[in-house]
């Protein structure tokens, strides 16, 4: 491997695409991403052409041609981004916690902070992107105090909800509670929001964004036991098709059942690829 293998930029933007919208994906598992993980980035950069793509990690070492831009970053330098925020002090405790904290915890600060301070949309990388979202909006869910914040979109940096989530975010996070500063802390950042300001953000209901619910994500990729086929998912008008990762444990290599409904899928979205 070569130093050009990873790129580290001190700005993550190209000047070409710097009017680009940008779509901001993280990933903190191996060195090189598993099959089921590559198969739907492929999706992200078909769907999200307009966009520059950044995957943001310091762990990605194997990074092929096609590949959208890598940045190289740590947590660290993310944070002296938000020193409109809080001092260096008060994120380098929050950064100590966060070190032996699940790596779920990670995505969750990236998420905010990279959308406060660049706009732009975030996803799970885990997801088959099937079309275009709006260009701001979050994903509501049955429980009114709960965004779901597997991807989110705001137009422009320094929103007042991203400044607002990462203001509240030192205070209560707790490294041991799975969504303290997920899908609770944006809902309650929301409520602090000028009706105008809410009602700039699209609202996609949670299967209107995700295809299925996380309960049925092993059944649909283990058997053929799943509520929705692959042609509802496929003709239906969700915006992408989640894998829920830990539940199908596609980071440590798992694919599909060859008669699931995520093999159906993805063998549609391959063959319109070729």
């Amino acid at each position: 491997m070569t130093k050009n293998d990873i790129v580290k930029v001190s700005v993550p933007i190209s000047p070409a695409a710097k009017n680009l919208a940008r779509l901001w994906l993280s990933w903190q598992g191996s060195s090189a991403l598993p099959h089921m993980y590559e198969a739907a980035l492929v999706t992200m950069l078909r769907v999200f052409s307009t966009h520059e793509v950044v995957i943001v990690s310091s762990e990605l070492r194997q990074v092929k041609p096609w590949y959208p831009r890598v940045w190289n970053m740590s947590n660290a330098d993310l944070t002296r981004k938000l020193t409109r925020v809080h001092p260096e002090r008060t994120w380098d405790q929050f950064l100590t916690q966060l070190q032996t904290a699940p790596q779920a915890h990670t995505a969750d600060f990236r998420r905010i902070a990279l959308l406060y301070a660049y706009g732009g949309t975030y996803s799970d990388m885990d997801a088959f992107w099937l079309r275009s979202p709006p260009a701001q909006f979050v994903v509501t869910t049955a429980d009114p105090a709960f965004i779901s914040n597997g991807v989110i979109a705001v137009q422009m940096p320094e929103h007042p909800l991203f400044y607002r989530a990462l203001f509240d975010m030192p205070a209560v996070y707790n490294p041991r509670a799975w969504t303290s500063i997920g899908g609770h802390l944006i809902a309650s950042a929301m409520q602090t929001l000028s009706q105008g300001e809410q009602k700039s953000f699209t609202k996609i209901h949670y299967l209107d964004m995700y295809a299925i619910n996380w309960q049925d994500a092993t059944a649909c990729f283990t058997s053929d036991h799943c509520p929705i086929t692959a042609s509802q998912v496929l003709r239906g008008s969700s915006y992408q098709l989640h894998m829920f990762g830990k539940l199908t444990n596609i980071a440590n290599g798992a694919v599909p059942a060859v008669d699931s409904m995520y093999n159906a899928v993805l063998q549609q979205l391959e063959a319109r690829v070729h």
